[in-house]
């Protein structure tokens, strides 16, 4: 694991990479992430366990064992925080008359608790998603994914002050078709999202280069 120092000045030929301690876990990969703000670091959700990664001096602290922590967090399940608390959509399993329920996991790393949030309305078991928050609209945006083997071309908002899911025009453009395991990162003081890469097709794997 690394991270990029946009502190000083650097060029796309010598960037100014620093290689992260381990966190010592044999974590999996794809997991669900998340940035809380620089003095409570970074939270990573790796078998069942939530670390948080100290920025300023480089080390990791165990915080909790997550019961209900859906066990393919393994499988591009992705997690964005709105600087205090942690969600991962469709990633809390609960059961419910013997059937598995999957909702979203609210986690708040201060108290280390956990809750499912329903996902009516939003992306209900889907993966290889991105999640999104943006500060101006105080939204989590989650774009794309697939279940099975069929992709998701709409993009979703979740409201955590009303814990409310809306529906924002589908990808239906040629120029942006439908994606799973694509990359997303908000820009312009959270006024835009910008889609990086990913798969057009679940099946053959199709990798997409536009931006």
């Amino acid at each position: 694991t690394f991270s990029i120092d946009l502190s000083s000045s650097w060029d796309i030929n010598a960037p100014t990479f620093k290689l992260l301690s381990s966190v010592n876990s044999s974590p999996e990969y794809q997991v669900p992430s998340a940035p809380i703000s620089e003095q409570a670091g970074w939270v990573v959700f790796s078998n069942y366990r939530a670390f948080r990664y100290n920025f300023h001096f480089d080390t990791w602290s165990a915080l909790n064992v997550l019961a209900n922590l859906f066990p393919i967090a393994s499988l591009a399940l992705n997690g964005a925080s709105d600087g205090k608390t942690v969600f991962v959509p469709n990633g809390y399993l609960t059961s419910n008359g013997g059937q598995n329920v999957t909702s979203m996991m609210q986690y708040g790393p201060v108290l280390g608790t956990t809750s499912g949030i329903s996902m009516a309305g939003g992306p209900v078991d889907h993966v290889g998603s991105t999640v999104t928050w943006s500060t101006y609209l105080k939204k989590f945006v989650i774009i794309g994914g697939h279940q099975s083997n069929t992709l998701s071309s709409i993009i979703y908002t979740f409201d955590p002050a009303t814990s409310t899911w809306s529906v924002i025009n589908p990808m239906n453009n040629p120029a942006t078709p439908a994606r799973t395991f694509h990359c997303a990162a908000a820009a312009a003081s959270g006024t835009r999202i910008v889609v990086m890469g990913g798969f057009t097709n679940v099946v053959t794997n199709p990798v997409t280069s536009d931006l």
